[in-house]
């Protein structure tokens, strides 16, 4: 895939209603979670490292810049002020992916039970699971 210029919204392929946002604020240390109101979506700019791995920078107007990054303690991905460069595992098709951590094999996930609202997890990657399965949708230039 090459990347276009422009921010994106992450969908979610197992449960596509779902989308990565902010239930709450948008703050450091806070949990990004999987969302269905289109006013919570939080929107990303790809910052590529390499042609696998990428940083996902916060599109805002906050004073601070913000990425998408995790917790390792609770293993849920959150707003951290420092970026976080995630592995892109491709093998999931066309235009679908499944976001790692860096060297490890935890893959952001839902839970097609839980209502929407629920923080985005890390767990182990599981090639059978669509939940685990994620697309970046480019939005539209104004």
């Amino acid at each position: 895939m090459s990347i276009v210029l422009g921010p994106y919204e992450i969908q979610n392929i197992g449960v596509p209603q779902l989308w990565a946002g902010a239930e709450d604020s948008v703050s450091p240390g806070n949990l990004v979670a999987a969302i269905e109101s289109p006013d919570k979506k939080v929107p990303v700019l790809l910052v590529p490292h390499s042609p696998d791995a990428m940083a996902l920078k916060v599109q805002s107007k906050l004073t601070v810049e913000l990425f998408l990054g995790f917790n390792p303690a609770s293993k849920k991905v959150e707003f951290s002020p420092t970026p976080i460069v995630w592995d892109v595992d491709r093998s999931a098709g066309e235009g679908r992916y499944r976001i790692k951590i860096p060297g490890g094999g935890l893959s952001w996930a839902v839970d097609p039970a839980a209502p929407p609202g629920q923080p985005i997890s890390l767990l182990p990657s599981d090639p059978d699971s669509e939940n685990q399965v994620w697309k970046a949708v480019l939005l539209p230039q104004e």
